[in-house]
């Protein structure tokens, strides 16, 4: 688990900006990182966290989260209006729930490895013409 950490260091470590602990077996995130206010990248994907601790927003300065999404067991909703992603799902796809929506990125995560695109299993109705224009994907 990270707490020990991160409570034992948040005084030291409110002034750091990047902190990747991806590839562990970190089980949940301590609300003692919410401390940590000038952090500009938090990397946590590859790791075993299932849930998420109230008050992310307090990272203002944070404009990289990684995450294992599919981990997360109690994930009710998931907001990414107000954020600026180079890929921005299909407005299908999102209203379709998280369920959905995870699995589009899945999906995408897979195409810089195979070059190829497998929207299987959406239950799309019409074609996704957002995807003509992701060009950030290879």
């Amino acid at each position: 688990s990270l707490g020990p950490f991160a409570t034992l260091y948040s005084g030291g470590l409110q002034k750091l900006t990047n902190l990747d602990v991806s590839f562990n077996k970190i089980k949940e995130i301590p609300r003692s990182i919410l401390s940590m206010t000038r952090l500009k990248s938090l990397q946590m994907d590859n790791n075993e966290v299932h849930t998420m601790p109230d008050g992310l927003k307090r990272l203002k300065e944070c404009d990289t989260l990684t995450i294992d999404v599919q981990n997360l067991t109690v994930l009710k909703r998931l907001n990414l209006a107000d954020m600026n992603l180079s890929v921005a799902p299909p407005r299908e796809i999102v209203m379709r729930g998280n369920e959905t929506l995870v699995s589009f990125f899945k999906k995408l995560q897979s195409v810089q490895k195979t070059n190829r695109l497998f929207l299987d299993g959406l239950g799309l109705r019409h074609f996704p013409e957002e995807i003509l224009v992701m060009t950030d994907l290879l």
